[in-house]
């Protein structure tokens, strides 16, 4: 080859200098004696060595030499292979043809005292070279591919011509090479020509374009390879580790091409059939090999309705559903002690039976009436009961698909062996794993903890386990509508009635929010939640015959038995009580929606369901709160999903309000909660009066107007001081100076004093004399889930109409003053040098499910811990400001919804955009995401013929502060990452 010029490489000696100093460098390079400096210069001399016009011919020259060292040799590739990389574009035509010529030198010369990875070094340099020349000046590959192959008693030769097949489909068809770009539509042509037989190609593209003649023979390589793999099953396999060896590599190339190839191909070149007696090897790495080129196949977007019948049909017979079934059996492995190479063939495998399971609900009706796929379907149910739950999960989202289907569902569903195993399977499956203790031997737990890294991953994982679950049962109710609720609610009820058998009472002092019981309590909710919606979809489905007019009537008064015996049951426990509550109201809103006195049992359940607190037990205490927290929420959506039937009640349920509020034991929360109830009724109710409507509306609202108007209140706000002595916010500066808190390292460990619980007691009662909750909560129920013109809508306008003008200014400055709250200098109780602590006071700490680490439960029980602590005084200080700021951001957005009530007010932009902003810039980067949404909102709801005069001061303020906010974000960032990098 003639050597090119250097382009300006160093001079390092003449040819046979050079190659001694490579031989030099080569073993200071590897040497472990070697002084670190002489090894750099070792390794910049070979590099150097790279750019000299004569690195190709030294490349050949070294690596053609069997007697060199292997590294030496190895080293010699690496100059071709930079030649054909890097330089293949500034050679002229006769030197690529010497490149390529020494690359099938190589090639031919390859042998089995070669090592492995220089074999493979030859069949990528071939691939590099084939990148960008085949199908052009390179038109007699495949023959010498093909000359290769048949080199007499050589197979060491078919091993490295399936090696230059398997790297050749791969970076053709799935690299991302820009040499392949470039060349992809030649490239591609080229090798499906090469590997499909000459007879498929005639049939599969009868008016193609011949182009250029690229091919040797009539088989193709998909042919000989599959052959090749057949011969190799009559060789003993099992004994001939080369036999094994190069099966093994025949599957490589098969699995690689299975994505592209033409399955009409595959087909007749028998590669499924010969696949399968591979799976059925006793030798592992066979088998794996098999289960990725049939995975490849199977995974396969779309086959028509006769490639659905030659590739996948087969596999639903009885003697390869067999042979699957003992190849799963195989695998299950022991959550104690876990044959990772078994485990990891059991996942693939899943997945594999999961996609033949898909092909089944795609092309059901394509299946020969003599195939019975009962065996198949009844296999995909002992895979999803695998106690791993990674291998579970892609034949349950499989089942998910098959029960939907309108001929699959119901044959599915027909039989009993297959439907009773798979309801029992996914309502074990919705125990909450997550909460489970750390030290549980639970097989599944077990194998969750391998599977996931991360308890966010875990969370997850297990929230789509759950969902699929669900959607399984749905559709299992739907298909087994009397049945499935009778196994269903029998499990449930038998489960709520032995709870507690041979069990210790309760004891709230070392109560647990995950106990078995709640846990299995939650479970069965759950299960009985997702039937609920499958009934209600059935019923809404299409319009029912008689017979099933009478079923529906049926099982509603064995809903209304069941949740008679779950009303009248007994529970100490505050959470199993609450979700006794949910199914309850789940049950009157749904199913039993138009059962009042059923409801009306419930409403009575809710009232009377109010467990006193007991503060001396945190935790217990804790699920109290939660329970009473539900019955408020329950309460409310009962009034709104049945506003008619509490209508006729309404007297009664006002009179008791009236009682309870009268009485004084009800705290700011629950008084509202059971005034916004009786507010839904007659706001959502469709038998009221508009006038008399108005009118019992207006007796909810107009004290909360009042409380706008009052002058103390507007003094307060006459300035940022007085926002702080109204909201208790002073007093907390001056404790927390008086306490040094920048000089206390661990805020959660320093106890509170007298002085500290009674200052957070009074920051948390400061938040009920303000008029920010009642207000939302009244806005809130006038436009939630309501249609624009309809009579609640129109209600909701005219009963606010009069309000906002009177509302607006002192809540902009509540606003002004919450996001002021954020800038540490506003924070004049406390001395210069102490106002660094200020963002960590208002740091706010989060839960967000597949991010946050541990569960939900673990941090709640963290922040009540340290609920008596400096940060728990912290946590009350940044939940005032918080409540203040978040609940002015809700007001104003219920108020976007009610139209010209709010975007009428034209002096209003203005004002509202520097509430919004002109503070904003030391807010969080998670606290302004609120922000922008509510921003969001205003742009959304603003009529479009008011557009052009409300939103261009917010939106061009929004913008103005968000750009700062961002570039001072990322100019703090920059040190950072200069220190990372």
């Amino acid at each position: 080859m003639a050597a090119l010029t250097s382009n300006g490489a160093p001079n390092v000696g003449s040819g046979d200098e050079v190659l001694n100093r490579i031989h030099d460098a080569l073993n200071v390079v590897h040497s472990p004696y070697s002084a670190n400096q002489a090894r750099q210069e070792a390794q910049a001399f070979l590099e150097q060595v790279k750019n000299l016009g004569d690195a190709p011919s030294h490349g050949y020259t070294l690596a053609s030499v069997k007697s060199q060292a292997p590294i030496v040799r190895h080293y010699g590739l690496s100059l071709l292979e930079h030649a054909v990389k890097h330089k293949w574009a500034e050679y002229a035509e006769g030197e690529r043809e010497y490149l390529r010529g020494w690359v099938l030198q190589l090639s031919e010369n390859v042998s089995r005292e070669d090592p492995s990875y220089l074999r493979s070094k030859i069949a990528q340099l071939w691939v590099e070279v084939a990148k960008r020349c085949w199908a052009a000046e390179w038109m007699d590959m495949d023959s010498l591919l093909v000359r290769l192959w048949t080199v007499p008693e050589s197979p060491i030769h078919k091993e490295f011509v399936l090696q230059i097949l398997e790297i050749l489909s791969d970076e053709i068809f799935n690299g991302e090479d820009a040499v392949v770009a470039v060349r992809e539509g030649a490239l591609s042509k080229a090798c499906v020509d090469i590997f499909t037989p000459a007879a498929v190609l005639a049939e599969h593209f009868p008016n193609r374009d011949l182009g250029p003649d690229v091919r040797c023979g009539e088989e193709g390589w998909i042919g000989r390879v599959t052959q090749l793999i057949a011969e190799c099953l009559n060789q003993n396999l099992e004994q001939n580790e080369d036999v094994r060896a190069c099966a093994i590599r025949a599957l490589a190339v098969l699995n690689s091409a299975m994505p592209w190839a033409i399955p009409k191909a595959i087909h007749a070149a028998g590669c499924r059939p010969t696949t399968c007696s591979c799976l059925a090897t006793p030798n592992v790495s066979v088998q794996r090999a098999a289960l990725e080129t049939l995975h490849s196949l199977y995974s396969r977007s779309q086959f028509t309705s006769d490639e659905f019948v030659d590739l996948v049909v087969p596999m639903y017979n009885t003697d390869l559903v067999d042979l699957c079934r003992r190849l799963y059996e195989w695998s299950t492995v022991d959550s104690q002690d876990i044959d990772d190479d078994k485990y990891q063939f059991a996942k693939k495998f899943s997945e594999m039976m999961s996609y033949l399971g898909n092909y089944l609900e795609r092309k059901f009706t394509s299946i020969p009436p003599q195939n019975n796929v009962q065996g198949f379907m009844e296999l995909l149910i002992q895979i999803t009961q695998s106690q791993s739950l990674v291998v579970s999960i892609p034949v349950l989202v499989t089942w998910t698909r098959l029960l939907s289907h309108r001929s699959v569902g119901p044959a599915a569903a027909s039989r009993t062996s297959l439907i009773l195993p798979l309801l029992e399977l996914c309502s074990a499956r919705l125990i909450r794993y997550e909460s489970l203790p750390e030290d549980t031997d639970d097989p599944t737990y077990t194998f969750l903890l391998e599977d996931t890294d991360t308890v966010p991953e875990r969370h997850a994982f297990l929230g789509n386990y759950r969902r699929y679950s669900c959607q399984i049962i749905e559709s299992i109710v739907q298909l087994k509508l009397k049945d499935a609720f009778s196994h269903i609610l029998g499990q449930a009820e038998n489960t709520f009635q032995t709870l507690y058998a041979n069990q210790p009472p309760l004891d709230p002092a070392n109560y647990s929010k995950s106990s078995m019981s709640v846990l299995r309590v939650d479970a069965h909710a759950t299960v009985v939640e997702a039937a609920l919606k499958g009934y209600m979809k059935w019923r809404s489905n299409q319009e029912k015959s008689p017979e099933e007019q009478q079923d529906a009537a049926a099982i509603e008064a064995y809903f209304e038995e069941w949740c008679g015996r779950l009303l009248a049951m007994k529970s100490d426990d505050p959470l199993i009580r609450k979700r006794i509550l949910q199914l309850l109201v789940a049950f009157s809103t749904s199913a039993l929606d138009t059962n009042a006195g059923f409801m009306l049992k419930v409403l009575e359940h809710i009232l009377m369901t109010w467990p006193a607190l007991q503060p001396q037990h945190k935790l217990f205490n804790e699920a109290i709160r939660d329970l009473q927290t539900e019955s408020m929420v329950e309460l409310q959506r009962l009034a709104s999903k049945m506003p008619d039937h509490l209508l006729d009640v309404y007297d009664q349920l006002e009179t008791k309000v009236k009682e309870m509020v009268a009485s004084g034991t009800l705290d700011e929360k629950r008084q509202i909660a059971y005034q916004s109830f009786l507010f839904i009724i007659i706001h959502r109710a469709n038998r009221v009066d508009p006038e008399l409507r108005l009118a019992r509306l207006s007796a909810f609202v107009n004290p909360v107007k009042e409380q706008w108007k009052d002058a103390s209140l507007k003094q307060a706000l006459g300035s940022f001081e007085g926002f702080c002595e109204l909201t208790g916010l002073d007093k907390a500066q001056k404790y927390l100076a008086s306490r040094r808190i920048d000089t206390v390292g661990d805020w959660g460990s320093a106890e509170l004093d007298a002085e500290g619980l009674a200052l957070q007691n009074e920051l948390e009662q400061r938040q009920s004399i303000l008029p920010l909750r009642s207000t939302k909560s009244f806005l809130t129920y006038s436009v939630e889930k309501i249609e624009k013109n309809s009579a609640p809508y129109m209600a909701s306008c005219t009963l606010w109409q009069d309000g906002f003008s009177t509302i607006l200014p002192e809540l902009l400055k509540f606003l002004s003053y919450a996001h002021a709250c954020h800038d540490p200098k506003n924070w004049s109780f406390l001395p210069g040098e102490m106002r660094s602590v200020v963002s960590r006071v208002l740091a706010d700490r989060f839960w967000q499910a597949g991010i946050s680490e541990g569960s939900k439960d673990d941090f709640y029980a963290r922040v009540l811990d340290k609920k008596n602590t400096l940060e728990g005084l912290a946590s009350t200080i940044r939940g005032s400001v918080r409540f203040v700021r978040e609940t002015c951001y809700a007001i104003i957005y219920c108020m976007s919804r009610l139209d010209l009530q709010f975007y009428g007010f034209l002096e209003l932009p203005g004002p509202l955009a520097n509430a919004l902003f002109a503070d904003s810039f030391s807010l969080s980067a998670h606290q302004v995401i609120n922000l922008l949404n509510l921003v969001r909102y205003l742009v959304d709801h603003c009529p479009v013929e008011l557009r052009e005069a409300f939103l261009p001061p917010i939106i061009a303020t929004c913008f103005q502060q968000m750009d700062a906010k961002v570039s001072h974000e990322w100019k703090t960032l920059g040190p950072r990452a200069s220190y990372v990098n």
